[in-house]
């Protein structure tokens, strides 16, 4: 049997070939953006999400997207189906349904699967059988292979296969952001079927809501990560036709997201608590920080691409010459001009001693009562207008910012490396890589043999490389030998 990189990859290799989401110029400069419109930090993450949040679905063939609606219908219900008839009593674990006396209604609904000719499965996976017994349905409820909420529909082998023991504890979420119905359905069919074939548990949600930013979302613990990675990112050699429906139709939005090496489609990140708020919050804080300390230090010391003017200069200029427009555009006795001119330089000079913090709207007094005024929302616009500017002679700034995030990060349990992994996930990563209990999927197979006294003895047989007498003696050799990186397969 061929090995697999999979039999040796470690964790941390993923965690080495994780993408940063934050060391992203383009993207940070739309988060500066969005910062400078928003009222506050809540706002600022209601607008970063609805921002990125940009998919909709392309046109589809009814027809074409019930017949794969009923596919994967019909793919769940057959699993499961066989489950529940090959399924002893005593093989149900004991916490895992609300049971009745002597598992009656699951006996009865062996009975009633055997006898039934068709059990409807509607498009949102709930099971209606033909029979008016309630028990029945009561059944079908109980031991139902899918969930649905009112955004969401789970899908879950723990449900699925009655026997299985324990449910996946997630800390990890791949996610998919797929904008064809027909290839979001394809794409599920395509997953179960190769964790049925490796004979791995899985556990996933999706949604048609088109307004959600990833709407599939695949839930992983440690075991299985590096299996469901090698499925997505096998995906072109596994299936080439699906790969070419998900390239052409995958809309990576989600700006939180890290991606694993050249696998752009799949997005990575922890299964924290308040992912999304967490950070959007770190980022909100870190932007303030940066522009303050810019602001502060750095505006009135950097020259801008005016000769000889600092951004601070260059940016008292444009306020002042604002002021003016303005006062010329009011009824002005020629005579009193100079002296408004005076007011407004004053008032601009006092403006320029101001930190950051300390800013408030220019009000310069006309006369009839008027007032002409230069706002901070009008100074947040000019400092926009000119990070394009910043960007291209120096990207100090933005340098700046992501190490304010890296900085705040810690004291949040992020990894300031790997923004979108919490500290707990790659410890997590690290114990279960160094844990010599926990064994790797592999190509070996234990065989017991007797030699002439009639003891007996394990042997360790992988047919690619040899035979060991101890297991710990299998593994070492197979280590040593074969270094198989993620790289292998993130080409």
């Amino acid at each position: 049997m061929s090995k697999k990189w999979v039999d040796y990859m470690k964790l941390m290799d993923i965690y080495e070939h994780v993408n940063n989401p934050i060391n992203n110029y383009v993207k940070l400069k739309q988060y500066i953006d969005i910062f400078f419109h928003s009222k506050n930090q809540l706002d600022f993450c209601n607008r970063v999400l609805n921002n990125f949040c940009t998919r909709r679905y392309s046109e589809y063939n009814e027809n074409v997207l019930n017949d794969v609606k009923s596919t994967l219908a019909r793919l769940l219900f057959n699993e499961w189906k066989e489950n529940v008839l090959n399924t002893s009593i005593k093989h149900i674990p004991m916490d895992k349904y609300e049971l009745d006396y002597r598992f009656r209604e699951f006996l009865q609904l062996q009975d009633y699967l055997k006898s039934v000719k068709n059990i409807e499965i509607s498009f949102d996976y709930e099971l209606v059988g033909e029979s008016s017994d309630e028990s029945i349905d009561n059944a079908l409820k109980k031991y139902k292979f899918c969930e649905k909420d009112t955004e969401w529909l789970y899908i879950n082998s723990y449900y699925i296969n009655i026997e299985q023991q324990e449910q996946m504890v997630p800390e990890h979420l791949l996610n998919l952001n797929i904008n064809s119905k027909v290839t979001l359905y394809k794409f599920i069919i395509y997953f179960i079927n190769e964790c049925n074939k490796r004979g791995i548990k899985y556990d996933l949600k999706f949604s048609e809501n088109m307004y959600k930013d990833n709407n599939i979302i695949i839930f992983s613990d440690n075991s299985n990560l590096i299996q469901y990675i090698e499925i997505l990112c096998g995906l072109e050699k596994l299936n080439k036709e699906l790969f070419l429906e998900v390239g052409f139709s995958i809309d990576r939005s989600s700006p939180l997201m890290g991606t694993i090496g050249d696998c752009s489609w799949v997005g990575y990140c922890s299964n924290g608590a308040n992912y999304n708020s967490k950070r959007l919050g770190i980022i909100y804080n870190a932007i303030k920080n940066g522009i303050m300390h810019w602001y502060d230090e750095e505006f009135d010391k950097r020259e801008s691409d005016k000769k000889d003017l600092t951004y601070k200069k260059y940016i008292l200029n444009e306020i002042n010459s604002n002021l003016e427009r303005k006062l010329y555009r009011e009824d002005i006795n020629t005579t009193f001009e100079i002296f408004y001119l005076r007011r407004i330089n004053k008032a601009v000079s006092q403006f320029s001693q101001l930190k950051w913090s300390e800013l408030e709207d220019i009000m310069v007094k006309i006369p009839k009562g008027k007032v002409i005024t230069f706002t901070k929302e009008e100074l947040y616009n000019m400092i926009i207008g000119l990070l394009n500017t910043i960007q291209r002679n120096d990207i100090d700034l933005l340098d700046f910012i992501i190490k304010e995030i890296s900085a705040i990060a810690v004291g949040e349990s992020v990894d300031p490396d790997k923004f979108c992994i919490d500290k707990d996930t790659k410890e997590s990563m690290i114990a279960y890589d160094t844990n010599d209990d926990i064994i790797m999927p592999c190509t070996t197979t234990k065989m017991t043999i007797a030699d002439n006294s009639d003891e007996t003895s394990d042997i360790y047989i992988d047919s690619s490389l040899g035979v060991w007498s101890s297991y710990n003696d299998y593994l070492n050799d197979k280590r040593d030998k074969e270094k198989i990186k993620l790289k292998k397969l993130i080409r």
